[in-house]
């Protein structure tokens, strides 16, 4: 971060989410920073390979870990208040997990190798509905501002089948609590691994390493451009609050894009980036890294200031 402004340092962070208070940090551990100053305020305790968590409305953190287990820990005094694990469905290969109506359900995966199932937790009664979703890999949930749940992932399932041939398919799943079926999926991308994405209002954002995808969920269609970077492998993509900018990662390199310009508007580098947070009405962008995390401010048209000398 050479020659920018930072606020503040945090810790290692494979995995950010944040309250409207707290940054949670992910990195073999959970730990919780003031989000104005970065200053540690807890470290949880009772955790084994955590992997994501979510923050609910009713002042708790719900961290899910690689082997499908999750933690639910109370914030007023952190501690762990719960665990979940669904019997004989151990192994997990998601990304992440949301929470549903008012957050009384978990909406997940569970894996019985081979095969992946669908997974409904309530939390109110510990009730659970594991609903078949073959031919679907690595999905990604999302949870929208207006309240839409979708998931992303990669049909397996494609003739002629070739390993670098699949289709991307996106389901609308925010019905999924009273209907209890997975709803036919939407094409959105044939010849492509899923990658990194985020969803403002109607607008998907997917990086497919390099090339950059920005699918309209209102009439089906989608256009593409390209971009440079000498990595490989993107980590995260996020979407800012306002839905103007975006910012993806491939490993010591940081983008940020104007949605509307389709176009790179500055280039960070970084210690090896696995997440990205736009915070405070787009004015701040945490940044988590293997090695240190970062919270850099931002000018008003996404791009980082610079901190001259």
């Amino acid at each position: 971060m050479k020659n920018k402004e930072i606020l503040f340092k945090f810790g290692k962070a494979h995995r950010i989410v944040c309250s409207d208070t707290l940054i949670c940090a992910i990195e073999g551990t959970v730990r919780l920073y003031n989000k104005c100053t970065g200053e540690l305020v807890a470290t949880l305790s009772g955790l084994r390979y955590p992997s994501c968590a979510v923050f609910t409305d009713d002042n708790h953190l719900v961290v899910k870990n690689v082997l499908g287990k999750y933690y639910i820990y109370n914030l007023c005094d952190f501690s762990l208040e719960k665990k979940i694990s669904i019997k004989n469905y151990n192994h997990s290969q998601d990304d992440g997990f949301v929470m549903l109506e008012n957050d009384r359900y978990i909406l997940s995966t569970a894996y019985k190798f081979p095969d992946t199932s669908l997974l409904l937790y309530d939390l109110s009664t510990d009730e659970y509905t594991l609903l078949e979703w073959t031919n679907i890999s690595f999905p990604v949930f999302i949870k929208t501002e207006q309240g839409k749940i979708y998931a992303v992932g990669n049909n397996t399932n494609v003739v002629p089948r070739q390993i670098d041939y699949f289709d991307i398919l996106l389901f609308d799943l925010t019905s999924i609590v009273h209907n209890r079926k997975i709803p036919e999926p939407i094409l959105i991308g044939t010849g492509y691994h899923a990658g990194k994405c985020d969803i403002f209002n109607n607008t998907l954002i997917m990086d497919l390493d390099r090339q950059i995808l920005i699918y309209d969920l209102m009439t089906n269609s989608g256009e593409t451009f390209t971009y440079l970077s000498k990595c490989e492998g993107v980590k995260c993509l996020e979407i800012s609050e306002n839905g103007k900018y975006f910012a993806t990662a491939q490993s010591s390199e940081v983008f940020i894009f104007s949605v509307e310009e389709k176009r790179v508007l500055e280039r960070l580098d970084t210690d090896m980036c696995y997440s990205l947070k736009f915070i405070d009405n787009d004015t701040k962008l945490l940044i988590g890294s293997w090695k240190k995390s970062y919270c850099i401010s931002q000018s008003g048209d996404g791009s980082v200031i610079d901190k001259r000398d």
